[in-house]
């Protein structure tokens, strides 16, 4: 692109977020507290065997989820059935409260985007009366650390997704609350895997010195279809299917030794900084959306969320600016009952969400909130 650059999905390697210092403040960064495998998803089926899941045990789940939830579910051997969450992505305590009954086992909640879910405590306080494990996905959400009612304080079972946050080609955590987890004696590392991370590493430390900030431009002769993954960019996981061979797999060296010596604080603050000042110009637009709320304090947002009303297909038009919108159509359960939740099925359609992570700067958010005018807006400006 002349003159300007496409943003990046995923922050690239930046020696001001990585550091020497320990743990910040009184409680201990999260990720000193977890199991660290190659993907969050493979916590959950991790964590629900451990817990002693019995064949046809029932987990409710979301039915607004990234296929890979219910799926490590159901590879752990329990059976999955979907509940409702309204149009804000709420569970309702109620709702999983009439969905309760013999051989239900456990329930997992999501937090979405960039907020904690509002009725965590009501929906702990259901799970003790009932019995049931509560698996908390907290791969959204960065907490600084975990202090109570931080992501990841609630669950019996808490997962964190580190590489949707750091600058690694792997890595999810595992939490689990008074139960035996598995140490790193039952994992084994692959060679393979380990140089496909270290390969990750260089490439984006290449392709962050090739761009620079500035005015994102039009791509008409971009396809109107998946964004394409640019030179030197992070693969995204999201769309695969889970796969039983990695359960065992521990988080890469590299991988890991960038998450021990990266700077919560900064890159918590940076997210939030980002997540507010696109907030304010898509307020300021009137015609967008918001979808969720705003980042609690000490955690920091995977991603900004929103609704073009009105609009089909904003994310492609925003693709072809340069933009890595994204929506989850693509990656709907198979398993999810067609037509039986209408409000998931509309959130798989329209909810798009942008990046806010820390490698972008003022500018960049700057640069988005104009392509998001010209698409919501098409009168004020061109429109590509």
């Amino acid at each position: 692109m002349t003159g300007g650059r496409a943003i990046p999905r995923h922050a690239r390697v930046r020696w001001r977020y990585l550091g020497l210092r320990g743990p910040s403040g009184p409680a201990p960064r999260a990720w000193d507290q977890t199991l660290n495998l190659f993907w969050a998803r493979n916590g959950i089926c991790r964590g629900l065997r451990e817990f002693g899941v019995v064949p046809g045990a029932i987990v409710l789940v979301p039915s607004f989820a990234c296929r890979s939830v219910p799926e490590a579910v159901a590879a752990s051997g329990a059976t999955v059935e979907f509940y409702d969450v309204d149009a804000s992505g709420r569970a309702d305590p109620e709702v999983l409260r009439k969905r309760i009954r013999a051989g239900v086992r456990g329930v997992l909640v999501i937090h979405y985007f960039s907020c904690l879910q509002p009725h965590m405590t009501e929906i702990r306080g259901l799970c003790d009366r009932h019995g049931l494990w509560l698996i908390e996905d907290c791969a959204h959400l960065l907490p600084e650390s975990l202090r109570p009612g931080a992501a990841g304080s609630f669950g019996d079972l808490s997962i964190f997704s580190w590489r949707k946050f750091l600058p690694v080609y792997d890595g999810g955590g595992l939490l689990s609350r008074g139960r035996t987890t598995s140490g790193r004696s039952a994992l084994s590392r692959q060679a393979g895997v380990e140089l496909r991370a270290a390969k990750d590493v260089v490439d984006r430390w290449r392709h962050a010195r090739r761009t620079r900030t500035g005015t994102i431009e039009p791509r008409p002769d971009a396809a109107p279809g998946p964004a394409k993954r640019p030179p030197g960019a992070a693969r995204d996981p999201n769309s695969d299917a889970f796969d039983a061979q990695l359960l065992d797999l521990p988080m890469s060296h590299v991988s890991e030794c960038i998450l021990r010596h990266s700077d919560p604080g900064r890159i918590v603050d940076a997210r939030q900084r980002n997540w507010r000042q696109l907030h304010h110009r898509v307020i300021g637009l009137g015609v967008i959306k918001p979808w969720g709320g705003e980042p609690p304090a000490g955690h920091g947002p995977w991603a900004y969320a929103m609704e073009f009303p009105g609009i089909a297909d904003a994310h492609k038009a925003l693709r072809r600016m340069g933009l890595p919108a994204a929506t989850w159509e693509g990656v709907r359960p198979a398993a999810l009952p067609p037509g039986q939740f209408p409000e998931a099925e509309r959130l798989y359609r329209e909810l798009v969400f942008l990046p806010v992570h820390q490698d972008l700067g003022s500018p960049d958010i700057e640069s988005i909130a104009q392509a998001l005018e010209r698409v919501a807006l098409p009168g004020r400006g061109p429109r590509y």
